[in-house]
């Protein structure tokens, strides 16, 4: 009796059980190595944790910019409403800005706009310059988190998405959990500003390895579901 259908069977589900990043895309669609796989999601997971990360650490601290720079609730309220409605603007524009520039570049360019954001809102003296931080923070974030998941969706193969999609869930909630106990930390043992200070050193890294490890790759048009999957995911998010 022949032992290869027990064989092939066993080789399945091996191969089943290998995690996303083990198993990183023998078969992309772009052609990318499975070490350049691997880089790719390591850099669009630090990245993703960055723009997370700085988001609920600044939220609960709405108080404390009240206090600082004497202003109203209403006016305190406004670091988290700009950042959200300019968030949406750069969700709509990602999908648009992904058809027609290579993706490295647009990557880069969020980031850098984060960065940006994170400077003013650091040397801010008014709050006036916290919110543009914040709207200039957020319109980066809504490039940088669809853009995340639809380059993801477009170097994995379709049977691979859902554990790609729950590591990056799981990497992206981890972040916005421990977010408000770093902020809450940081503001009472140093200074507000130390929130913005705090993700610019993990900026500038994820800035490096866009440039270093990211091919130049265009988008497809599949990718239009993934841009869809990151405003619901991120705009969870921002509730907290």
């Amino acid at each position: 009796m022949s032992n290869a259908p027990i064989n092939k069977v066993l080789i399945n589900k091996t191969s089943t059980n290998e995690s996303p990043i083990n198993e990183a895309s023998q078969s992309s669609s772009d052609g990318l190595s499975n070490k350049q796989v691997q880089q790719v999601l390591l850099t669009l997971l630090l990245g993703g944790t960055v723009v997370s990360f700085s988001n609920s650490a600044l939220n609960p601290a709405i108080p404390v910019f009240m206090s600082v720079f004497d202003v109203d609730i209403v006016m305190g309220g406004w670091v988290l409403n700009a950042y959200v409605l300019a968030m949406s603007v750069g969700l709509m524009l990602s999908g648009y800005l992904n058809k027609k520039f290579p993706f490295r570049y647009i990557y880069l360019a969020a980031i850098f706009g984060f960065m940006l954001g994170l400077v003013i809102g650091m040397l801010a003296y008014s709050m006036s310059f916290v919110i543009i931080a914040r709207a200039i923070q957020g319109l980066s974030g809504g490039l940088i988190i669809p853009l995340s998941i639809g380059m993801l969706y477009q170097i994995y193969p379709q049977q691979q998405h859902g554990r790609v999609m729950a590591l990056w869930g799981i990497v992206i909630m981890m972040s916005l959990a421990f977010g408000p106990l770093v902020g809450a930390y940081l503001v009472e043992q140093f200074a507000w500003w130390t929130l913005f200070a705090i993700t610019l050193p993990l900026s500038m890294a994820v800035m490096a390895m866009v440039w270093w490890l990211i091919p130049d790759m265009r988008s497809y048009e599949k990718r239009a579901l993934s841009i869809r999957s990151g405003l619901s995911a991120y705009s969870l998010g921002c509730l907290r």
